[in-house]
């Protein structure tokens, strides 16, 4: 029992658990091959936790504002939240990937040629365990090129590889989430954003998912369902409620 003496676990701490068994299990079937698919608690029920997914949100402008200075704090903190806004995707599937993941993909766009990045992700990663691809345009493009031109990236083969960028003999690990979150809230208290308790890089999922008007293009691109990007992730939007007012407000009068 890793509870403290007289502190009962929340719902949310008990769900972080369970999923760690769960990996566990799922990675002794995928990985060592050590269990059957029968056996891997992949059909484990976890708590519903109610969360105000609204709270969660970032706005579009302290989004932008978030992206320009986490790319002065950290390349991998960057494109993490590149990943998480224009992706959509987990940071757990992120922070994971390899660097061979990257592909350029030409199409032609108003008659116009252009390169886009494109950014796989395995199965093993993704809750429904489909593989799945993000495609990246401008400056997000621009950053996991420069991120794949550092030394630490080219000699451990990871996207996001713990220590320096600028060593050549790095520790062939995935950088943590906690060294994630910390520049995220630095980068929060630079800009004068609050902090919100769990908040973390989800808040990028909901804002993503909120500034997509194409449901269907937003959930090929994240890997989620429409009715869960509508259910759960998408938040209202102020200006849709204000329009609806004026809308009523017609009618009433015109009647």
């Amino acid at each position: 029992d890793m509870r403290r003496p007289g502190i009962p676990w929340t719902l949310k701490t008990q769900n972080h658990y369970l999923n760690v068994v769960v990996e566990t299990f799922g990675y002794a079937e995928t990985h060592l091959k050590m269990i059957t698919p029968q056996q891997n608690l992949a059909a484990v029920k976890r708590h519903k936790v109610h969360v105000d997914n609204e709270d969660l949100a970032y706005k579009s402008a302290e989004v932008f504002q978030l992206l320009l200075t986490l790319s002065t704090i950290d390349l991998r903190a960057w494109v993490v939240a590149e990943f998480s806004y224009v992706g959509g995707r987990r940071i757990t599937a992120i922070r994971t990937l390899r660097a061979s993941c990257y592909s350029i993909d030409t199409r032609i766009m108003g008659g116009e040629a252009l390169e886009f990045g494109v950014v796989t992700f395995p199965a093993k990663t993704d809750k429904a365990r489909r593989k799945g691809a993000v495609y990246l345009f401008g400056p997000p493009k621009d950053a996991i090129e420069a991120l794949l031109q550092t030394p630490a990236v080219q000699a451990s083969g990871l996207l996001f590889p713990k220590g320096e960028l600028d060593s050549a003999s790095p520790p062939e690990l995935p950088i943590t989430e906690k060294v994630l979150r910390a520049w995220l809230r630095e980068a929060e208290e630079s800009c004068g954003i609050d902090q919100v308790k769990d908040r973390s890089y989800h808040g990028f999922n909901r804002t993503f998912a909120t500034d997509i008007e194409d449901e269907k293009a937003a959930s090929s691109q994240s890997g989620k369902t429409e009715e869960t990007i509508r259910r759960i992730y998408r938040q209202p939007k102020p200006a849709e409620k204000a329009a609806l007012a004026m809308q009523l407000d017609g009618l009433r009068r015109g009647a």
